[in-house]
């Protein structure tokens, strides 16, 4: 056979073996292409469920509407997400209301969530506000710090109105780790507050000899208030049987404080809400109460804390067993 016929033959497999190849590769692209959109279309269906759950929630905040929120939030994170703006909405909706529903483990979801709308967009300054939010509420306030300060830095050359928020929710954090806070069994902590009528009143005037419940809550925001009336119909089972409800309430500025005074007569509870007028007192630092609008803390009729951070289904299990005769 001639060389030629040979180099012919050569080249002939060479061709159609290259054909080949590409054939397959051609349809192991499109498999893979049919793949990812399959995925991505599912992904879109889910972010629109998701959506449309988060404004029934916010339509009406049942404990229904937030099982169905996170119920789809959980779909939709679950898939290839890389919108950090999403990452951020969840993780401020579960911010604002986990505690209306009791449900730290979805706070802990949230943490997961917009850590990877973190490392999505490292520098961006929403995210790092929203993560470091959701970290001083779990507990971990150094890397809340650490995080903050990012947000921070951003609005530094971008979005400016957001400095003064970003800058004040930082002085928090640092302040919030230099105070030793109080425990479980240590004496209560005394301080001058203020009655809506601008009377200064110490604590001790009012807790000496008489379980005592601090209602820490915030009058100015709808959900603080939901969270403090659920106190209402223990205070009417135990307030003959020796518990008082003392509401303590802060301002950071004569702004604030007159639309305290106002949600504060306007909500015209039982019992007696005091504020810490400037937050010259640091009492929100020193109980350890984090910047989350609502916390109890119990203290007994010999000025001991006996609990900490309750909440209204836990503290009538405690005053059974403190009053309950």
């Amino acid at each position: 056979m001639k060389k030629s016929t040979y180099l012919l033959i050569g080249f002939l497999v060479f061709f159609f073996g290259t054909i080949l190849a590409l054939h397959i590769d051609s349809k192991n692209y499109e498999e893979e292409y049919l793949v990812i959109r399959e995925k991505n279309i599912k992904s879109s269906e889910y972010r629109t469920a998701f959506f449309a759950a988060r404004k029934l929630y916010y339509d009406d905040k049942s404990a229904e509407n937030w099982d169905y929120l996170l119920q789809k939030a959980k779909l939709y994170f679950s898939s290839n997400v890389s919108n950090t703006s999403d990452y951020n909405t969840i993780g401020w909706d579960v911010f604002m209301y986990y505690k209306k529903h009791n449900d730290i483990t979805a706070l802990k979801l949230a943490e997961k969530w917009t850590q990877i709308g973190v490392k999505l967009d490292p520098k961006n300054g929403h995210i790092n506000d929203t993560y470091a939010a959701i970290l001083f509420e779990l507990g971990f306030t150094k890397q809340a710090i650490k995080h903050q300060t990012i947000a921070v830095d951003f609005t530094k050359t971008e979005n400016l109105d957001w400095r003064n928020h970003y800058t004040e929710r930082l002085e928090r954090y640092k302040d919030y780790l230099d105070y030793n806070k109080v425990e479980i069994g240590d004496r209560y902590i005394d301080a001058a507050l203020t009655t809506v009528d601008d009377n200064s009143i110490p604590l001790s005037k009012l807790v000496k000899d008489k379980a005592t419940l601090l209602s820490f809550w915030n009058p100015t925001i709808g959900t603080s208030k939901q969270i403090t009336r659920a106190l209402i119909p223990v205070h009417q089972k135990f307030k003959n049987k020796g518990l008082q409800i003392i509401g303590i309430s802060k301002s950071n500025s004569p702004r604030k404080l007159l639309r305290i005074k106002e949600n504060i007569q306007q909500e015209n509870l039982e019992w007696l809400t005091l504020i810490d007028v400037n937050s010259n007192e640091k009492i929100w630092d020193k109980y350890g109460v984090i910047d989350s609008n609502n916390a109890n803390i119990l203290i007994d009729e010999n000025g001991r804390i006996i609990a900490i951070n309750i909440n209204a289904e836990e503290l009538n299990v405690e005053l059974e067993t403190l009053l309950g005769k």
